[in-house]
């Protein structure tokens, strides 16, 4: 079984993106908030979000924006 991992890192040709790879099974984010926008995309699994009382769900080669 693989384990979970997260990496954070600057984008190798654009300098004001970062990168966040991370590879989850059963970790759970806190609810919080994001001051800078945030594209993710979803490679397999699946991803639960809570966004304005609503619950909504992406799985593989959904793109999340935030």
């Amino acid at each position: 079984m693989e384990r979970e991992a997260a990496a954070l890192y600057r984008a190798e040709k654009l300098d004001d993106i970062f990168v966040f790879q991370a590879n989850y099974r059963t970790f759970q984010f806190c609810k919080h908030s994001h001051e800078d926008y945030a594209l993710g995309l979803m490679f397999q699994g699946t991803q639960k979000l809570h966004c304005r009382g609503k619950c909504f769900y992406a799985g593989p080669g959904s793109l999340i924006t935030v």
